[in-house]
């Protein structure tokens, strides 16, 4: 059950940086155009 936990909050922090990181695209195309 405490792995699950953990496997469920690091989902969570994984979504909340591609939404951090699409949020920062969407703001600054230019800066993606780096990658």
């Amino acid at each position: 059950m405490y792995e699950g936990y953990l496997l469920t909050l690091r989902l969570q922090v994984d979504e909340g940086r591609v939404l951090l990181l699409a949020g920062l695209a969407g703001r600054a195309p230019v800066a993606t155009s780096a990658y």
